[in-house]
């Protein structure tokens, strides 16, 4: 969770945006490599409920492990 200043701004009160990281498999056996990245973006109002059917970790995409951000 991380405090967003200019949307605080904006509104006139705090306003706090969440991200749930999904790592892949390897994540903590290969700390020196560098993973792709998949940044899923929803609209405001989306809830980490909605991603509760996700699969853990990551699974392969096109075969390659990757980072996932919602």
């Amino acid at each position: 969770e991380l405090r967003s200043d200019l949307l605080s701004r904006f509104h006139g009160e705090e306003v706090a945006l969440r991200a749930l990281v999904h790592l892949p498999r390897g994540w903590y056996d290969e700390p020196e490599r560098d993973w792709p990245l998949f940044l899923f973006v929803s609209g405001f109002g989306a809830t980490f409920e909605g991603f509760r059917s996700v699969d853990w970790p990551a699974p392969p995409l096109s075969g390659e492990d990757y980072v996932v951000v919602y």
